[in-house]
C-alpha cells in the first residue's frame, strides 16, 4: 500500500515544516509514501496568504527545490521574501532516497511541462477529457526526451467513477452529486487552467464525455481503458464520493469495484 499526501507549496512560508513532515509521514509508512504537489488556481487561497499572482510559479519552485535541499543536503542556506534558512540540517530524512517521488497535478500545458522538468511523475488530473490528455502526454514526453529524464516507472490517472448494474442506474444514483461537484468547480475557476478551451459550464451529458466513468463494472472497464491504452497509465486513482452523496450510494458503488471491476483490472499486464 502507498500512502499520497498533497501540498500547495506555493502559500507556504515554511518549507522545513514541509521537509520535517514528509519526511515523518515516509517514516510511518517505511518508505511507501508520494509526495504530492500542486501549484493551485484559486486566487482566495493565494490571497489568503498574501501571495502575488506574479510570483506564484517562482515561490512554488523555490519551496519545492528549499525541501529537496533540506531531505539531502546537511548544511541548507537560503534567503528569499519568504523564508531565511542558515546552515540548517535536517534531523528527520526520509526513508526513500534521495526522497519519496514527487507527483506534479498539473492542467494546463505549461503545468505538464513542468511537471517534467521538476517531478517525478504526472499525476494526471480527473478533470481533462482522455482525447485531451493523451495530447498533453505527447509534450510531457518530449520535456522528459529534452531534459534527458526517462519516462516515470508509475503514471498515475485519477478518474471520478461510479459503479452500479447499468449506466443508467449509476447516473442516477451519482449524476446530481457529481454534478454539483463540477458546477462548484466552475464558480471557483478550476476550468480556466484547463488546456484549450474545455470547460465545466457545459450540460452534464456532455460534460461527461471521455472524462467520467459511470456504469457498470464492465461498461466502467471499458471506459478505463484509454487510460492505460491512450494515456499509459499504470496507477489508477478513484475517486467515489462527492459532497451530499449518501453514504450507502458510495458504499454500494465500491463493493462492486471492489468485487467485479478491480479483479478485472488487475488481469491487465505492464504496457498492454
Amino acid at each position: 500500500m502507498t500512502g499520497i499526501a498533497g501540498v500547495l507549496l506555493t502559500t507556504l512560508h515554511n518549507p522545513v515544516d514541509v521537509a520535517e513532515g514528509i519526511a515523518s509521514l515516509d517514516a510511518i509508512w517505511r518508505g511507501n509514501f508520494v509526495f504530492g504537489v500542486g501549484l493551485g488556481y484559486r486566487d482566495v487561497e493565494f490571497d489568503a496568504f498574501g501571495v502575488p499572482r506574479g510570483q506564484r510559479v517562482r515561490r512554488f519552485e523555490q519551496c519545492l527545490e528549499i525541501v529537496k535541499r533540506l531531505w539531502t543536503e546537511d548544511n541548507v542556506s537560503f534567503e528569499n521574501d519568504i523564508c531565511k534558512l542558515t546552515n540548517v540540517t535536517m534531523t528527520c530524512r526520509p526513508i526513500q532516497q534521495p526522497h519519496p517521488p514527487i507527483w506534479f497535478a498539473a492542467n494546463n500545458d505549461r503545468a505538464v511541462l513542468r511537471a517534467a522538468r521538476l517531478g517525478d511523475s504526472w499525476f494526471i488530473n480527473p478533470h481533462a477529457t482522455i482525447p485531451e490528455i493523451t495530447r498533453q502526454l505527447a509534450l510531457y514526453r518530449g520535456e522528459l526526451t529534452r531534459v534527458g529524464k526517462p519516462f516515470p516507472r508509475e503514471l498515475p490517472y485519477a478518474r471520478e467513477i461510479y459503479c452500479a448494474k447499468d449506466k443508467r442506474t449509476a447516473l442516477e444514483m451519482a449524476g446530481p452529486y457529481l454534478s454539483e461537484k463540477y458546477r462548484t468547480y466552475a464558480s471557483w475557476g478550476q476550468d480556466e487552467v484547463l488546456p484549450g478551451d474545455d470547460t465545466f459550464h457545459q450540460p452534464f451529458e456532455d460534460l461527461l464525455r471521455d472524462r467520467f466513468v459511470l456504469g457498470s463494472p464492465e461498461e466502467c472497464y471499458e471506459q478505463l481503458r484509454p487510460c492505460w491504452e491512450a494515456a499509459g497509465a499504470n496507477f489508477l486513482i478513484f475517486r467515489t464520493h462527492w459532497s451530499g452523496m449518501p453514504v450507502g450510494h458510495a458504499l454500494a458503488s465500491m463493493r462492486l469495484i471492489s468485487d467485479e471491476l478491480l479483479p478485472a483490472l488487475q488481469q491487465i499486464k505492464p504496457n498492454s
